[in-house]
């Protein structure tokens, strides 16, 4: 598997029904053993609720949506669960099935291209974001909604935060209609290119094919 890099980007113990407190449960996390959900100790099970935050220590824990999504996190990590959403602050997690699900980590809005996709989510500590697409594809979008990467299975992609800099794209250029566009080799996006001389690489790089 190759490793790519993109520039870019009271306690309480036993179970606990959180729908008890007046709003309508998402669905239920489970582990073997005690974690915390929005700062109270739980052992074993609860109910989840819109917003809710959940940190692990030495066990993960397993979410189970109501709309059937599935969301494994990973011991010593941290993460925000909504109906449509899960956001990673901390940690490791693997989604297991998406029913209309999307991870966000640091930024970044991970969405499957295909129903049977599932990954890898790792938030680095030195502020990156790791993606592995396990089965199906993947789409990597920007706080704008702006596609920056596709995950093709069993390719791992490490982004880290750009800082300001300009984004770099390899590829090759092509002309489609006096519109010079380029696909990155890294990220399989395409996007548009403006310049002079474009028109000269384009013939050259087609010679070369």
């Amino acid at each position: 598997m190759r490793l790519l890099y993109v520039c870019g980007f009271l306690a309480v113990i036993g179970v606990v029904n959180m729908a008890e407190a007046g709003s309508p449960a998402i669905g239920t996390v489970t582990a073997k053993g005690a974690f915390r959900l929005n700062q109270a100790t739980v052992a074993n099970n609860a109910s989840l609720l819109e917003g809710a935050t959940i940190e692990t220590d030495g066990v993960g824990t397993a979410l189970q949506f109501s709309s059937g999504a599935r969301f494994s996190l990973a011991a010593d990590s941290r993460g925000q669960v909504f109906g449509d959403r899960v956001i990673l602050e901390r940690g490791a997690g693997q989604l297991e099935k998406m029913a209309g699900l999307r991870i966000e980590a640091r930024g970044l809005i991970i969405q499957p291209e295909t129903g049977n996709a599932t990954a890898r989510i790792v938030v680095a500590r030195d502020a990156g974001v790791q993606l592995t697409a396990l089965t199906g594809s993947f789409r990597v979008l920007n706080s704008r909604g702006a596609v920056v990467a596709k995950l093709r299975p069993g390719l791992t992609l490490a982004f880290e935060q750009q800082s300001g800099r300009r984004a770099q794209v390899t590829g090759v250029i092509r002309n489609r209609g006096g519109h010079y566009l380029i696909t990155d080799e890294t990220t399989n996006v395409t996007v548009e290119v403006a310049g002079a001389g474009l028109d000269v690489v384009a013939e050259r790089q087609a010679e070369d094919r």
